[in-house]
């Protein structure tokens, strides 16, 4: 009977054993099956940011989508086997742009890239959920609408107007950028509830780069920004005066003085590395 037992024994031994072998293949498999994937989507979202910033530096603006309403535009470009791009194009401040990389296959995951507009510097993450990628991201606005600010001017009842900026007809400011070219930008056809913000880039001998992009702001409040007690918290703020060649401005930084905005209408950009404001018409 020990006999019996013994033997019965290493059996179950064996068998828990391969069972753990297997388990561990398993697991190999899947995690190179995941490795291969996203270095697919990474593939993909770098070839998108590549497409996205000569869009922006052909036009003098951001571009909303990736596909920039183009027929020519070949949407397979946006797939892969794992991942496909969102033809949306995310951005904050003129400065940073993001791309997102959604699973087509479970478990391959979400991805993102963030990347400067003027200078490139992509970075890539990964999330097991798209909520954990937008949580992760709350510098972007990933419900279509425009970044949402803290301040603004008062509309008379105590209460910030996050559109104020672009609530004037004729206002426009210029930025300096590199390789001496200039982006200007003028707020066109204000109405109650919308306004053109219409820009233009113009190269170092001041001849326009094409025709001016238009792009209609409306003065939606979204839900969920820093203002809402709902909302994210925003990063602690630095305030100063900055001086740039458009003149001296009260302003706000996010990033620990690396970007000015102005803290009037935080909508502009005062000064960062590779972009200066040269004039403001208010």
């Amino acid at each position: 009977m020990r006999t019996k037992l013994s033997l019965l024994l290493l059996v179950l031994t064996a068998f828990a054993g391969s069972v753990a072998a297997q388990a561990d293949e398993i697991a190999r498999l899947k995690a190179e099956l995941l490795e291969t994937q996203r270095a697919e989507g990474k593939l993909l979202l770098e070839k998108t940011h590549h497409r996205v910033r000569v869009l922006y530096s052909k036009y003098g603006s951001v571009p909303k989508s990736v596909s920039n309403r183009d027929v020519r535009f070949d949407v397979n470009e946006l797939k892969g086997t794992a991942h496909t791009i969102k033809d949306e194009v995310y951005s904050t401040n003129m400065e940073k742009g993001a791309l997102i990389a959604e699973e087509t296959k479970a478990g391959a995951g979400f991805g993102i890239v963030v990347f400067s507009w003027a200078k490139g510097e992509p970075t890539y993450a990964w999330y097991d959920t798209l909520k954990a990628l937008k949580d992760a991201n709350k510098q972007f606005r990933f419900d279509g609408t425009a970044p949402v600010t803290d301040k603004g001017e008062d509309k008379g009842e105590g209460e910030a107007d996050v559109w104020a900026l672009y609530r004037k007809e004729g206002r426009n400011w210029t930025y300096a950028m590199a390789a001496d070219m200039k982006l200007k930008i003028s707020i066109k056809n204000v109405t109650d509830d919308s306004a053109d913000m219409e820009t233009q880039m113009y190269d170092a001998q001041g001849n326009a780069m094409g025709g001016p992009n238009v792009t209609t702001i409306k003065f939606q409040t979204p839900q969920g920004g820093w203002g809402n007690p709902n909302g994210p918290k925003p990063p602690e703020p630095k305030e100063q005066k900055v001086k740039c060649k458009a003149g001296e401005f009260d302003c706000v930084s996010y990033d620990d003085g690396k970007t000015w905005t102005m803290k009037k209408f935080p909508g502009i950009l005062v000064k960062s590395e590779h972009m200066e404001l040269i004039e403001f018409n208010e």
